[in-house]
C-alpha cells in the first residue's frame, strides 16, 4: 500500500510510523543512487558532501559536469542511501543548505538564495495553480488552497494521499500576495519530486493563518514557559486547539468528500515549521485516527516547560499512538531556549 510522505526532502524533526522516505538511512538491496545538482552560479566544479545525521559520518565526492546552458550547469555523482541520508554541495554546510538524500528526489537546484528539489528528466513546470475554498472556522472564515498534480484524475481508481500544510498562504504565494513569512518552504516542488521518483501521488492542502501565528499555532496544553517573553500571546487567546479541531473535523471531511483521496490516516499528513511544527505535532497526537504522519520542522517545543509536556504526553501517548513518536533530529541546528 502506498503511503504519504510529508516534508521529507528537507532537514526535519518528523513524527511518523515507518518513515519510508525519511529516517537515518533507507535500507535496500542496492542503495547506490544518482544525485544531480543544478548550479545557477555556473561554477566550473562541484562537490557533494554526504552526511549520516545519526553518526555524523561524512564523505565528499567530486561531481561530474554533464551539461550547461545560460541558466545553470548540471553536475552528477553517485551516493549510497544505505549509508547517508543528507547532503550539501560545494562545502557550504550552513543549515539552510543541508538537504535530504533519499529515494524521494534525485536532484537539487541551487539558485542565488534557495535550494529546490527537482527530478532530472521529469516534469519541472513550476507554474502552480490552486483551488481556493473558504470554510467557516472558529469565529471567522478560513481560507485553504488546494494544489493538485497536473494529471490529477478525479475518477481514477487510484486515490491520492493528502498533505495538509500550516502557514498555507506562504505555501500558496511563496512570500508574496499576503504571505506573512518571507519565503516559501517549496512544499509543492518537494511533492512533485517525490511523485516523479516514487510514484506516490498526493494533493496539498495549504491552510491560511488568520491574524497572528503566535495565537493560532499554539495549542492550549498548559501555561507558556515565559508569558512575558511572548508578549501578546495570552493563554485564553491560544487558538491552536481550535485550529486542530477545525482541521480534523471540518477541513479533512470536506477534502475527502470533494477530492479523489484516501480516507484513512495512513495516507493523511499534517506539516508545519516552527510554531507550525509544534501545531502539527499536537494535531497528530490529538487526532491519530485522522493524521498518520506529521512533518514537524524545527518545532517550537520550547514554548512549554518540560513539566507541561510530561503531563500532556502522559495523557496522549499510549501503545496505540507510540508508533507516531519516532524522532529524527536535524543536524547542524539547535532550537533556542529562552533564558
Amino acid at each position: 500500500m502506498k503511503r504519504i510522505i510529508s516534508a521529507l526532502l528537507t532537514a526535519v524533526i518528523i513524527t511518523t510510523p515507518l518513515a519510508s522516505c525519511g529516517g537515518e538511512t533507507q535500507k535496500s538491496d542496492n542503495g547506490i543512487r544518482n544525485l544531480y545538482f543544478k548550479d545557477s552560479a555556473k561554477n566550473k566544479k562541484a562537490a557533494a558532501t554526504f552526511l549520516n545525521s545519526k553518526s555524523g559520518k561524512t564523505k565528499t565526492v567530486k561531481m561530474k559536469k554533464i551539461s550547461s546552458d545560460k541558466n545553470y550547469c548540471t553536475f552528477l555523482c553517485k551516493g549510497d542511501t544505505d549509508k547517508y541520508n543528507m547532503v550539501y554541495f560545494n562545502g557550504n554546510d550552513t543549515p539552510k543548505d543541508v538537504v535530504a538524500f533519499n529515494k524521494c528526489t534525485n536532484g537539487w537546484y541551487k539558485t542565488k538564495d534557495k535550494i529546490i528539489p527537482y527530478s532530472e528528466g521529469g516534469d519541472n513546470n513550476n507554474d502552480f495553480e490552486f483551488d481556493v475554498v473558504t470554510l467557516k472556522g472558529y469565529g471567522y472564515e478560513k481560507k485553504v488552497h488546494i494544489w493538485k498534480p497536473y494529471d490529477y484524475d478525479a475518477s481514477s481508481k487510484e486515490k491520492y494521499s493528502t498533505i495538509y500544510v500550516l502557514d498555507g498562504q506562504n505555501v500558496a504565494y511563496g512570500g508574496k500576495q499576503g504571505s506573512n513569512i518571507t519565503d516559501s518552504p517549496r512544499i509543492i516542488e518537494q511533492v512533485k519530486a517525490m511523485t516523479e521518483q516514487t510514484g506516490v501521488k498526493a494533493i496539498v492542502v495549504a491552510i491560511e493563518n488568520v491574524f497572528s501565528r503566535d495565537n493560532e499555532l499554539v495549542p492550549k496544553i498548559g501555561v507558556l514557559r515565559d508569558q512575558e517573553a511572548f508578549g501578546e500571546v495570552e493563554y485564553e487567546s491560544m487558538d491552536g486547539t481550535q485550529l486542530g479541531s477545525f482541521t480534523a473535523k471540518t477541513l479533512v471531511p470536506y477534502i475527502r468528500n470533494h477530492y479523489n483521496v484516501y480516507k484513512d490516516a495512513l495516507h493523511t499528513s499534517i506539516e508545519g515549521s516552527s510554531l507550525g511544527g509544534l501545531e502539527a505535532f499536537y494535531m497528530t497526537l490529538e487526532y491519530p485516527n485522522v493524521f498518520g504522519t506529521a512533518g514537524a520542522v524545527s518545532p517550537s517545543f520550547w514554548m512549554f516547560k518540560s513539566s507541561v509536556w510530561n503531563n500532556y504526553l502522559k495523557k496522549r501517548v499510549s501503545k496505540k499512538t507510540l508508533r507516531f513518536c519516532i524522532s529524527i533530529r536535524e543536524p547542524l541546528r539547535s532550537t533556542p531556549t529562552p533564558k
